[in-house]
């Protein structure tokens, strides 16, 4: 009687944006059929360190091997995530309205001095905003340059020729403000790339990816063979589940691309459409009538034992 087992497929990893990536391989994390037994008298002490699972023996993945996948995904998930948490944010951006504020207030204060019917008011702001009208609109500029304008604006208002209409029109405290706003957003800022550089994983997205589909190749072949040698039914359950991941996403993908496809030929309908390539992997047609998850042994495949063989997989040992 022909053995069937469940079909490798190509998951196409390099398709994936890094959301889709992550999304993929936490799936795959919760698929894994893990020894969830909990051991009394607390965790397993393997070498100096403790083991933080105890492996998936259903589909013959050591506690090392998922403990390193499940790093490399923690790792991936810190480096995807937003560069600062939504407190940071909230403080920077209150930072920022505050500098803006005190900016503005000045503007319009010499701005209404030039207009002044004191004379002595109106020549004062006349003078400052002919030099520091060009301020105007600070808050259309990045919060990187506008740190820098800024404290370009207050070293200004120190020059020697300004001091007599700062004093006239009594804006020195405003003047101080500012530049005091404007040090506490550059500290929050300081502060925040610290934190991100301290909690950030010493490793970069591209290698992150790199590892885990290494990883992934790894548990998938091993449960592959569980399933072949040993015809486990964890590892077929798991196999299918993932397999059905594999589907949803290359099917998602392939509709993405015939969607761009299509709009392409609506813009440039004198475009050939034989230069549209196929969104179809070369390789994966199912024969009609087949089961597409699932094959019997082919003879000249070099990982299944040849159907005139008399030992049956039963006998053989589960792959580690």
């Amino acid at each position: 009687m022909a053995v069937t087992y469940i079909k490798v497929k190509n998951p196409q990893l390099y398709r994936y944006n890094n959301g889709e990536f992550y999304d993929f391989m936490l799936g795959v994390s919760e698929d894994i059929p893990k020894d969830e037994e909990e051991i009394e008298d607390g965790p397993v002490v393997q070498g100096e360190g403790l083991r933080a699972s105890l492996g998936a023996s259903a589909i013959s993945v050591s506690a090392e091997l998922l403990d390193e996948f499940k790093a490399k995904l923690d790792a991936l998930k810190i480096l995807l995530r937003p560069a600062q948490s939504s407190v940071e944010t909230e403080l920077l951006a209150a930072a920022d309205d505050e500098r803006e504020n005190a900016a503005n207030y000045l503007l319009d204060r010499i701005k209404a001095a030039a207009n002044s019917p004191i004379q002595a008011e109106r020549e004062a702001g006349k003078l400052l905003q002919s030099d520091f009208g060009g301020y105007n609109g600070l808050e259309q500029l990045r919060v990187n340059d506008k740190s820098g304008v800024i404290a370009g604006m207050v070293a200004k208002f120190a020059l020697p020729e300004y001091a007599s209409a700062i004093q006239q029109l009594g804006i020195q405290p405003a003047i101080d403000e500012l530049n005091r706003q404007n040090e506490l957003y550059r500290s929050l800022a300081s502060q925040r790339r610290d934190s991100v550089r301290k909690t950030r994983p010493e490793i970069t997205t591209k290698e992150a990816r790199a590892a885990l589909s290494d990883l992934f190749e790894e548990i998938y072949d091993r449960a592959f063979a569980t399933n072949l040698l040993d015809r486990s039914e964890e590892a077929k359950t798991f196999m299918e589940r993932v397999n059905d991941r594999i589907d949803e996403m290359i099917a998602r993908l392939n509709n993405s691309d015939a969607q761009r496809g299509d709009s392409q030929k609506t813009e440039t309908p004198e475009q050939p459409s034989e230069e549209n390539p196929s969104t179809e992997t070369p390789g994966t047609e199912t024969p009609s009538g087949e089961n597409p998850d699932t094959e019997t042994p082919d003879t000249e495949n070099p990982s299944t034992p040849p159907t005139g063989e008399t030992e049956e997989p039963d006998d053989r040992p589960v792959v580690q």
